[in-house]
């Protein structure tokens, strides 16, 4: 699908599973510039991996865990400094654990 978006920067909260990982990889399908993150390195470095070979294109990926603070100002600090500016943001991280809200 071309949905006239190509060039564009994304930012992919929490892609290593899941919606996250499929929103990922279908923008950068559309040839969106995109950065993701995650707080496991390893299972990280695994997606960054699956999605360069499934679509062929950089990815960006840096450890974060979207909870603190410090680390998400970090993130978006690397992010900027590559792409300049952020297009599209996608909030992937979980919700609060199963309760009483």
């Amino acid at each position: 699908m071309e949905l006239g978006i190509r060039g564009k920067n994304a930012v992919v909260l929490a892609p290593t599973t899941s919606i996250g990982k499929a929103c990922a990889r279908a923008l950068l399908e559309e040839g969106i510039n995109v950065a993701i993150c995650g707080r496991n390195s390893e299972v990280l470095e695994y997606t960054l991996h699956e999605l360069r070979n499934i679509t062929g294109t950089h990815v960006l990926g840096f450890r974060c865990d979207v909870r603190n603070k410090e680390q998400l100002e970090g993130f978006f600090r690397k992010v900027y400094d590559e792409f300049g500016k952020v297009d599209i943001l996608i909030n992937n991280a979980g919700g609060p654990l199963l309760g009483i809200f």
